[in-house]
């Protein structure tokens, strides 16, 4: 048992074995675990059961686990790990969440993964700090960030000398009404981007400084916006794409049509088309 270098699914729940998950952390040749997350909330047993999972990953992180997958079908918290992985799982090349819940913030370990290539997490909300730390991660290929809420006052910037080694990115965010911003110099090396546009808010995005792109997805929200600010938005980002060193693949997905608005509304309204820009 102590050979094992790869457990792809143990499922912990109220009725585990606590000894069983303190006995985990004797892998000392275990690469890759996967968990199966199945416990709505922390008290009295299943704090224990906590404690020795904490502990066992203690362990398996300062040998040589290099990929942590967690799973859960339902929106079970797992605030236990924002601090307690310490000191730094220094090898872990991967860490994803396959999970409806969500991180309150960036968990304090993962700043430090110098060898981080593939990160799938959830976090809400989003802020422009989450970014700067993942933006210095040296060795980050992958990355899919999922959200449901953005600061409304604060615009998310990805500056200059940020993701440098990443790409692919996957950014899950349908409220974030200003979008992502990509400032000259960032994300050299990105080749895949997917991420959402709000129609009736849209602003200038930057994709024009992403020289290396290859395939551009974008969800277009369209709750809001006007037809015609719609076509605007998909013939900004395509007409900005082609005019890319790689002139990347475009594909471009309508969302919330039955929410849009006609022209003489938006009139009445008081509204202007917004100018976008990519």
């Amino acid at each position: 048992m102590r050979a094992l270098q790869e457990v792809s699914e143990i499922k912990i729940s109220r009725n585990s074995s606590a000894s069983s998950l303190q006995e985990l952390g004797n892998l000392t040749k275990l690469k890759i675990l996967g968990l199966c997350w199945c416990i709505s909330d922390i008290h009295g047993g299943t704090k224990t059961l906590v404690n020795n999972l904490v502990s066992s990953l203690r362990k398996l992180g300062r040998l040589n686990l290099r990929s942590l997958c967690i799973q859960s079908s339902f929106k079970y918290s797992i605030d236990f790990l924002l601090d307690s992985w310490l000191p730094t799982p220094h090898l872990l090349q991967k860490f994803q969440m396959g999970m409806c819940y969500y991180f309150p913030r960036i968990p304090v370990w993962i700043a430090s993964l110098e060898n981080l290539t593939y990160l799938d997490i959830n976090l809400n909300p989003v802020k422009e700090e989450v970014l700067e730390i993942l933006g210095n991660l040296p060795a980050l290929l992958f990355l899919w960030l999922t959200s449901k809420s953005a600061d409304p006052k604060q615009r998310l910037i990805i500056n200059s000398n940020m993701f440098m080694c990443l790409k692919e990115l996957y950014f899950t965010c349908w409220s974030i009404e200003s979008g992502l911003m990509f400032q000259e110099g960032c994300m050299a090396k990105l080749e895949k981007l997917h991420l959402p546009f709000h129609a009736a808010t849209a602003l200038e995005f930057g994709i024009h400084h992403l020289s290396s792109l290859r395939l551009l997805v974008v969800e277009i929200i369209c709750s809001g916006a006007t037809i015609r600010q719609v076509e605007s938005l998909e013939e900004t980002i395509r007409k900005t794409a082609d005019l890319l060193p790689y002139r990347p693949t475009v594909e471009i997905r309508t969302w919330d049509e039955e929410n849009m608005v006609e022209e003489q509304k938006e009139k009445d309204m008081g509204e202007e088309g917004t100018q976008t820009s990519c």
